[in-house]
């Protein structure tokens, strides 16, 4: 622009070597281009400064102008404090379409800290504080022009959900990617496919901070594809090495050989292609295969009853364990639950509960003997009825009655898994 055409636009020519840029910015690109088409067609968007001419906005374009050589640049000069100066500079930032996603909630978080800083009163829920901000003017144009007043809001989600059009669940959830991940690691991240993709960026957010570290750790070594390939095999090798040394010390080998074993092991779904593999998000889970080399028979009495619980995909898995363990397949029970959960060709609703024995142990009594059809209500992720271990008890009141894989103790059972307290 001329110094003519800069005038009548309402700009104003500032001196480049008399324009402040603060620490802190976002490393520079490269501007090599953007020079060549200044060079071709003009400024076509002055920078934005404030009166004591600090660089609010126009970082690139202002290098572009030092490239090229220019004494002077068009600039829009606002009457605007340190807060809500990097509010408009935070503002512009955020429609540049080369932000990689993790840049993008990082300035979505630095925004709602100067927001914030501008509405003190109103953080969490209160008047408009009397300076402004978002919730008003952000500054008078050198001249007589006025930017437009921005909604107020007692919420800074709330507010930014207004002027985006973006729903306020989704602007709380990159908050929470920014917070949890932090800038630390956030900086680790930088260029990896993670850094452009939200659904694995929050995936990673919502580990805890322990797992979150190590799972980040992972994708930065290219030992894992995605977070939840990370932190399966995380948990799998932390589990695996619980068992290294199996039997244990933990394990109550001085009250067996067992007569009557329960076992509900950790199955590895991943292992034969299944969609639902939500097992992971709650316990280590094991293949097949390490199950089965499980020394199992060194610990059963020469007459024993196994019941394993098995899920229909696994059926397969399953009988595999139950032969590798020295049983052999008899019958089996089904647990009716009060509500379906996810799946691939059925929304499963039961699991099944196999018999298996090893020498001739002998059946339960004719009138002790229940329905194959269990209902029970659901509880939490794989808990199984209590009336199961009731059952058991009720046909094998002398036995010497163990669980493998479980989760808590129970009054004449040695249990043994790496929940157990």
């Amino acid at each position: 622009m001329s110094a003519e055409q800069i005038a009548m636009a309402g700009f104003v020519a500032v001196r480049l070597d008399a324009i402040t840029v603060h620490a802190g910015r976002r490393p520079l690109r490269d501007v090599g281009r953007l020079a060549e088409s200044i060079a071709e067609f003009g400024l076509l968007h002055p920078i934005t400064l404030t009166e004591d001419h600090l660089l609010i906005a126009g970082f690139h374009r202002l290098q572009a102008a030092k490239m090229l050589g220019w004494a002077a640049i068009a600039a829009l000069v606002l009457s605007a404090d340190e807060v809500r100066a990097r509010l408009i500079e935070i503002a512009e930032n955020l429609h540049r379409t080369d932000l990689s996603e993790l840049e993008r909630v990082q300035l979505l978080l630095e925004e709602k800290v100067y927001y914030e800083a501008a509405h003190r009163a109103t953080k969490h829920g209160g008047a408009a504080a009397k300076h402004g901000g978002l919730g008003g003017k952000l500054g008078k144009v050198a001249g007589s022009a006025t930017l437009p007043p921005m909604p107020a809001s007692a919420r800074f989600t709330t507010a930014k959900s207004a002027e985006s059009g973006v729903a306020e669940r989704t602007i709380r959830e990159s908050l929470q990617i920014a917070m949890r991940l932090g800038p630390d690691l956030a900086a680790r991240l930088a260029g990896l496919p993670i850094s452009d993709q939200t659904g694995e960026l929050l995936a990673l957010a919502r580990l805890p901070e322990a797992m979150r570290v190590r799972v980040a750790d992972m994708l930065i070594a290219g030992g894992a594809e995605d977070v939840f390939q990370a932190s399966s095999r995380i948990r799998r090798r932390d589990h695996a090495a619980s068992f290294a040394a199996w039997p244990s010390p933990d394990l109550p080998t001085g009250d067996g050989p067992w007569g009557v074993l329960l076992a509900d092991p950790p199955w590895l779904y991943a292992q034969r292609g299944h969609a639902s593999m939500r097992a992971e998000k709650h316990y280590p889970t094991l293949p097949t295969a390490e199950i089965m080399a499980l020394p199992v028979p060194s610990i059963c009495a020469k007459q024993a009853v196994l019941y394993l619980w098995a899920t229909s995909p696994l059926l397969a898995d399953a009988m595999a364990v139950m032969a590798a363990w020295g049983f052999e397949y008899r019958t089996c029970g089904v647990w009716v639950k009060d509500r379906a959960a996810q799946g691939t060709w059925f929304r499963q609703q039961h699991e099944l509960l196999l018999v298996g024995t090893t020498g001739e142990p002998h059946t339960p009594a004719p009138g002790d003997i229940i329905s194959s059809v269990i209902h029970a209500p659901r509880q939490g992720h794989s808990e199984k009825p209590a009336c199961v271990h009731q059952m058991i008890e009720r046909l094998y009141p002398n036995a010497q009655r163990c669980e493998l894989f479980a989760r808590t103790t129970r009054a004449g059972w040695s249990s043994w898994g790496n929940e157990v307290p």
